[in-house]
């Protein structure tokens, strides 16, 4: 759903967990999760991205292991289209939400 903005995330974080999300998104760089980003599995490997269908801030985007090969293929503020799931709305110690990458378009 692209009609999910970031200010509808940190507005109301409880009523878009699960949704579905249809975002362009900046793709910046692909990270791996530190024991610190508790909402990321350790190890699990991440983009950071920006500005979801235009509005200014940031995503982190979990990678399933399945679709690893394509993300190591994006280049840095390459503009990237997914169908993802967001796991948290509202990141409590980044304050960012975390979507689930169902698919790159």
């Amino acid at each position: 759903d692209s009609a999910v903005t970031l200010r509808a995330l940190r507005e109301d974080p409880d009523a878009h967990a699960g949704r579905e999300v249809d975002w362009q998104l900046r793709f910046v760089s692909l990270q791996q999760a530190d024991a610190a980003r508790t909402d990321l599995n350790p190890g699990e490997p991440y983009l950071l991205a920006r500005d979801p269908n235009g509005e200014a801030g940031y995503v982190y985007v979990a990678v399933p292991p399945s679709m690893l090969g394509a993300v190591r293929k994006l280049v840095p503020y390459q503009s990237v289209r997914i169908a993802g799931r967001i796991r948290v709305a509202r990141s409590p110690l980044m304050g960012h939400p975390i979507v689930d990458l169902v698919r790159l378009r």
